[in-house]
C-alpha cells in the first residue's frame, strides 16, 4: 500500500512540475506582451507593406525597410531592443516577416542595415557606433 502511496506522490509532483514550467512560459509571454503594449503606446503609426509583387516594391515599403524604421524608433525611445521583442512589435502592427525564421531574418535585415549593432544578448541592438 505505502508503494502506490510512494508512486501517486512522485506522479503529482511531476505534475507539479509540469504546470510549473507552463506557468513560466506563459509569464514570459505575458512580459514580453506588457513590454510590447508599453512601446507601442504613443509610437506614430508604420505603413504596411503593399501586396504587390517585390520586385516593383518601392524599398521604403518593403518589410525591410518598415522593420528598420521601427527597430530606429524603438532604440530612439529606449536606448536598445532585443531581436525577439523587435520581431513581437513588429507582428503587433501588421509587419510579417515571411520566414521559417523570423528571428534569424529580422537579425540578419538588422545587422545587414550597417545602422545598428548587437550590444549583448540581454539588451539587443543599439545604433552602430560611427
Amino acid at each position: 500500500m505505502a508503494y502506490d502511496i510512494d508512486e501517486a506522490a512522485a506522479a503529482e509532483l511531476e505534475s507539479i512540475k509540469e504546470q510549473a514550467r507552463i506557468l513560466k512560459a506563459r509569464k514570459e509571454e505575458l512580459d514580453i506582451y506588457l513590454r510590447v503594449k508599453a512601446r507601442l503606446e504613443g509610437l506614430p503609426a508604420v505603413k504596411q507593406p503593399a501586396a504587390v509583387n517585390k520586385s516593383v516594391t518601392p524599398r521604403s515599403n518593403s518589410t525591410k525597410a518598415l522593420v528598420i524604421d521601427l527597430a530606429t524608433q524603438l532604440i530612439a525611445e529606449n536606448g536598445h531592443v532585443t531581436t525577439k521583442e523587435l520581431l513581437e512589435i513588429a507582428s503587433f502592427r501588421g509587419i510579417h516577416v515571411g520566414s521559417k525564421a523570423p528571428i534569424l531574418a529580422v537579425s540578419k535585415m538588422m545587422n545587414g542595415s550597417g545602422e545598428f549593432q548587437l550590444k549583448n544578448r540581454k539588451e539587443g541592438w543599439v545604433f552602430a557606433e560611427k
